[in-house]
């Protein structure tokens, strides 16, 4: 949201998240806990609070559930935005880094924060700069006489940077490469869905005339292809094949087997030469065409211009792991032979050999999944597939195992070009695995992945009916917990829903999609507060967690329960603790 207004598993055995296991209806039914008494932390994926507008699905729903635990349990907000969660000041939050604060159970430094430091000197090797950073890209580039840039090109900063795109090209520049292109791949979810021949021109003028006419488009094409997370092979193929050219097709018989790739669309290509100079007013036709078929930038099909091939280096930009764990799986066996080099802004935690990597991000040890094992407690972690890496690989600190007495249970998402078709997505089936798994678990980490893939749809209509669907299963695991003496800690890990669709803006007319800097609710569901507070002293005692007391005091003492239905901005109080807060608590509450 702009400020000026008010990120699975295959069931082929291909995987997202390292190491996942589907298990479904099996083992987890079986197990018993001794107290028969369950905590649920309960994640609403992109769920802020505001007050009321036209642009409030939340509000404009609705949710007779929800309202009533404004009125009846402790809440308050948490702040799930820019330093709070690890990032630069400013930046709004996402899932990936809103979930690794969740169960990081301490303030999680972004790796992010880390390339972008970098980027600013061109991504020398400068260890007071960048810790985590492994090489200096140039050692690499300055071998080759072409590099093709990957990534998502988007003002977002949730999986992409400008300044990380700006740092890479300045990078071969000086490295002495003859030919640089620029795979752009477009964004129009966490950035204005019409944005994307704007940011072009925005980046055009970060170069000189001169350097403007040596960089070339190497291709274009939408997100919803190329960075595809839920399995769908066929798209990435579609994406890829922009920027490879026929030669992907002619080679890839057997890997389209193994994939399962059948049905695929075959991607348009160009013979024009386009400079980052003439680029907006070159590929102005097309984007504009595209629009007029209500084909905005997450759609753009995929045309390629100039392609990559044999002998070429490929530099995949993205610093965000979820979205590149496909294409990376994908374009790593292409390239078994090695005929090309590929180098990534991140080892995207999976392990794989077929790549260099010039960051590698540091796992998160001491998180909630070690202390509920430390405990002696079991914990269940489970959500639909759009979701799944971020309640097991992220919410475990971007670590691949699992602990003892831990299992992670995902549910398939709908096979839909947009959420928008089916705005209740998986709750239902999602929240079935949570009630059965009540009374024989210690923990369950469940993910509800409505607010934010609705919300980034930019549909009104649809996000109201998302929530209302969600406010339902909301009741559904109230009644349950109450019958069985289980207690909840709902939260969320960033803002989406509570500001959705058409807006103005300085004049113009734009479509929100994107996350917004809201703070997210934290409702203690069940649970006596002076109870938690003793608990929470117990723990943090033994732990030595680095709580800061006073202020957790205060705000567990506060009353802010509502009187009326209706949330104003006066009686949203605000944020005063950071995210991860939420994790310690939920600890707590079963410890």
């Amino acid at each position: 949201m702009n400020t000026d207004k008010n990120e699975s598993t295959s069931l082929n055995g291909l995987v997202n998240s390292p190491n996942p296991e589907f298990t479904k209806g099996a083992n987890y039914m079986e197990k018993t806990i001794d107290d028969k008494i369950t905590t649920v932390f309960c994640i609403f994926d992109g769920f802020g609070m505001l007050e009321k507008s036209p642009n409030n699905c939340i509000a404009l729903a609705k949710m007779p559930h929800f309202q009533n635990l404004l009125k009846t349990s402790f809440w308050t907000t948490l702040n799930a935005d820019g330093i709070s969660v690890g990032q630069e000041e400013g930046l709004v939050g996402n899932s990936e880094v809103g979930h690794m604060n969740l169960g990081g159970l301490q303030l999680v430094s972004q790796l992010s924060y880390q390339i972008t430091q970098s980027s600013l000197y061109n991504f020398k090797l400068d260890k007071s700069r960048a810790v985590d950073q492994l090489i200096n890209p140039s050692e690499i580039l300055q071998k080759f006489k072409t590099v093709h840039l990957v990534g998502l090109f988007s003002t977002g900063t949730i999986h992409s940077d400008m300044r990380h795109w700006a740092g890479a090209v300045r990078n071969a520049l000086e490295s002495k490469v003859s030919n640089i292109y620029l795979h752009l791949i477009t964004d129009g979810r966490d950035s204005d869905r019409r944005s994307f021949l704007e940011s072009l021109e925005t980046f055009k003028l970060m170069f000189t005339l001169e350097e403007q006419e040596k960089i070339q488009i190497g291709s274009v094409g939408g997100r919803a292809y190329a960075m595809d997370r839920d399995n769908n092979f066929e798209k990435v193929f579609y994406g890829m094949q922009a920027m490879f050219g026929e030669s992907l097709i002619k080679k890839t018989d057997e890997l389209r087997k193994q994939y399962d790739i059948s049905d695929f669309k075959t991607a348009t290509h160009s013979d024009k030469t386009i400079s980052l100079h003439d680029a907006v007013e070159t590929l102005n036709n097309y984007i504009s065409d595209s629009y007029t078929n209500s084909i905005y930038d997450e759609f753009i099909e995929p045309i390629g211009y100039k392609p990559i091939v044999e002998g070429d280096c490929i530099w995949l930009i993205n610093f965000r792991a979820d979205r590149m764990r496909q294409i990376i799986k994908l374009l790593t066996d292409y390239n078994c032979d090695q005929k090309n080099k590929i180098l990534a802004m991140n080892d995207y935690g999976i392990g794989e050999t077929g790549y260099s990597y010039i960051f590698k991000s540091q796992p998160v040890v001491n998180n909630f999944a070690y202390y509920a094992q430390k405990l002696n407690k079991s914990q269940l972690h489970t959500a639909e597939t759009e979701k799944y890496n971020h309640v097991t690989y992220f919410f475990n600190g971007g670590k691949s195992e699992k602990e003892k007495d831990e299992e992670w249970i995902l549910i398939p998402s709908n096979k839909l070009t947009n959420h928008s078709e089916k705005p209740e997505m998986k709750a239902k089936e999602v929240l079935d695995v949570v009630i059965d798994g009540l009374g024989k678990y210690n923990y369950i980490v469940v993910n509800f992945a409505n607010p934010d893939m609705v919300g980034h749809c930019g549909d009104i209509k649809a996000g109201i009916e998302s929530m209302e669907f969600l406010d339902l299963q909301l009741g559904r695991i109230l009644k349950a917990l109450k019958s069985g003496n289980h207690n909840m800690l709902l939260t969320a890990d960033h803002g989406n829903m509570e500001f959705v669709g058409p807006y103005k803006s300085k004049g113009k007319d734009l479509t929100d999609t994107e996350h917004n800097p809201s703070p997210v609710p934290m409702i203690i569901v069940n649970h006596d507060i002076e109870l938690l507070k003793g608990k929470l002293k117990k723990l943090t005692d033994e732990y030595n967690f680095a709580v800061d007391k006073n202020l957790l005091e205060k705000v567990l003492n506060q009353d802010n329960l509502l009187t009326d239905t209706e949330l104003t901005k006066d009686e949203i109080p605000s944020p005063d603790l950071p995210l991860w807060y939420a994790g310690l608590l939920v600890l707590a509450l079963n410890s």
